[in-house]
């Protein structure tokens, strides 16, 4: 989400900052002084402690009626602020090293450029080492937090960490026709087996077929999303394909499941006509998303891009 000008500029004059999405001008970055490292660093760690969330550094915004509401493009125009850059000054001052977050950048024209920071919620406290504070979320506003508070969150290692892999096989490439196989995989990277788990795939495409493995052992749904059509496909634990069902979908730690054939799942094919590219696709560049749902953990999201997946 957010990966081009389109999809920012939708929030203008609709979208406010709450919990998980915050404003910035790119004014903040003319200069790099300790004042805006630390609310930089501020904001992340607060993001992390809290369920995950999203700064859009280039942003200006309103304040009306203790409402910040996104307004226009505000970008960063210092030429020496780079993605490399933020991910260092963030990784430099948290405590421990927080490494969950994604920095993008996005040109505006000749006016500057936007940041996307994408942040994870994370397992376990961080403190921002520029102040010695830990911070969270409280509405649209980074808070120091309360002793009760940072035990809170420390506890967080008592939940599955899964994390999620999409792997795509180009099958097929040709003018008239790509075929694409989607593999996707589940990798518990905690402390605690995941007993119970939910992976949506939305992918923006007509034709999606499903061969081979037990078909009854994922769902599939459509819908309109981003001005196109997307077929959802899920897979859960609580659907035990029928080659697996002398053994459970639970994940160990340590441990990876490949949702494929091999283990009873069905192949996922996804069929792009030079037509429908042209016509829907192209114009649009729809990713394909992604979101994964654990027993007492925090709802994780991602994406492949466009130009990751589809390539005429």
């Amino acid at each position: 989400m957010y990966e081009t000008l389109e999809e920012v500029k939708e929030l203008f004059n609709e979208a406010e900052e709450s919990i998980s999405l915050e404003f910035k001008s790119g004014l903040v970055f003319n200069s790099l002084s300790s004042d805006t490292r630390r609310e930089l660093v501020k904001d992340v760690t607060a993001f992390a402690n809290s369920g995950g969330g999203t700064i859009l550094v280039g942003v200006a915004e309103s304040k009306t009626a203790q409402r910040n509401i996104a307004t226009d493009f505000e970008p960063v125009t210092n030429g020496k602020i780079s993605v490399d850059q933020i991910t260092a000054i963030i990784k430099s001052n948290t405590d421990p090293v927080f490494k969950n977050f994604h920095v993008s950048e996005i040109a505006n024209g000749n006016s500057g450029r936007l940041f996307v920071i994408r942040i994870e919620q994370a397992d376990t406290a961080h403190q921002n080492r520029l102040d010695h504070k830990y911070y969270h979320r409280v509405g649209a506003i980074s808070e120091p937090m309360y002793d009760f508070a940072i035990r809170d969150v420390m506890n967080r290692r008592t939940c599955p960490k899964l994390m999620t892999q999409i792997d795509l096989k180009r099958v097929v490439q040709n003018q008239d026709l790509h075929h694409y196989q989607l593999a996707p995989t589940l990798i518990n990277e905690g402390n605690m087996t995941a007993h119970h788990w939910c992976l949506h795939i939305d992918v923006p495409i007509f034709e999606l077929a499903r061969s081979g493995g037990d078909l009854d052992s994922i769902a599939t749904s459509t819908f309109y999303r981003h001005e196109c059509y997307f077929v959802r496909t899920e897979y859960s634990s609580e659907r035990v394909p029928t080659r697996s069902q002398n053994q459970s979908l639970r994940i160990l730690p340590g441990e990876t499941r490949e949702l494929v054939t091999d283990f009873g799942f069905p192949r996922l094919d996804l069929f792009v006509k030079d037509d429908h590219f042209r016509r829907v696709l192209a114009p649009k560049e729809p990713p394909i998303f992604w979101a994964l749902f654990v027993d007492n953990a925090a709802r994780l999201e991602g994406f492949l891009s466009f130009d990751e997946w589809c390539r005429f």
